[in-house]
């Protein structure tokens, strides 16, 4: 059980607005030729880069940005800060800007060009360390996640095509490399390798349940173009749609909701 808990919570906090808004909707506009693209992006290069992430932290036993700054120096260190930050930046203003915004205007009736500076007004500073009784109810709330998405895996099947048998399609590779430079330049190396510096006296062990955490997002990426395939549903936030069908109103809110309850991150601050 010590590496499947721990693996299962490594994926929830690696599930992004690229899992539940971004793939999503490239599934409602490729259909099942979005699967190859999802197994070559999380299975094949993600778990690629997540366990050499790991192995650093498991042969150092310190953090990533530990790492480059005793190998390469303070510059080095806060070059690779602005790089990914650089891709954590844009992303995070698409999940706490464009996702949350519509969550807002739901609730709020507030139009997106004043609700989208608002939410990421407020996931700046609580990145910046402000307000964590705000981001530990994100964290809990991003756990219902995984039910949710199992309740509308097998609730789906409307008026879709069905995804399988899978398709010898050609992967979408622009996607392929937006969300591997999403894998490759966020926080999600980084917490890999502290992930393993924490476990580094379980050895090789440590490495795999990192490499089983980006599998397992994979494959809860792939149940939610399943499920938005299935269902027949057309984006922007197609998941969104296809949780309409299974929970009536309410499911309005879920991508938007998940989104926003995954998008406050604070790991940028260690490497300055």
């Amino acid at each position: 059980m010590w590496i499947i808990l721990p693996a299962l919570s490594l994926a929830i906090v690696h599930i992004a607005g690229d899992n539940a808004g971004v793939v999503p909707d490239a599934a409602s506009r490729t259909g099942t030729g979005i699967f190859i693209t999802i197994i070559l992006a999380y299975f094949v290069f993600g778990a690629g880069l997540t366990g050499l992430a790991a192995w650093i932290g498991v042969r150092t036993g310190n953090e990533l940005a530990v790492v480059v700054r005793r190998l390469f120096g303070t510059r080095v260190k806060r070059l690779f800060a602005v790089i990914t930050m650089g891709i954590s930046v844009p992303a995070s203003a698409l999940t706490g800007g464009y996702f949350a915004a519509l969550l807002v205007c739901d609730l709020s009736g507030l139009p997106l060009e004043v609700a989208a500076p608002l939410c990421l007004v407020l996931f700046t500073v609580i990145a910046a360390g402000f307000m964590t009784e705000v981001l530990i109810f994100a964290n809990y709330c991003a756990l219902l996640l995984v039910p949710a998405i199992v309740v509308l895996f097998f609730s789906s099947g409307g008026t879709g095509p069905s995804p399988l048998p899978l398709p010898q399609a050609e992967p979408d590779w622009p996607l392929v490399m937006a969300l591997f430079g999403y894998n490759a330049g966020g926080m999600r190396p980084a917490l890999a390798a502290e992930t393993a510096s924490c476990l580094a006296r379980r050895g090789t062990r440590a490495v795999w349940l990192t490499v089983a955490a980006k599998l397992v997002e994979g494959a809860l990426t792939i149940v939610m173009a399943y499920i938005v395939i299935a269902a027949g549903s057309v984006g922007p936030m197609a998941l969104t749609a296809a949780a309409a069908n299974v929970f009536g109103p309410i499911g309005g809110l879920f991508s938007p909701a998940f989104c926003s309850a995954l998008s406050p991150r604070r790991w940028c601050r260690r490497w300055w």
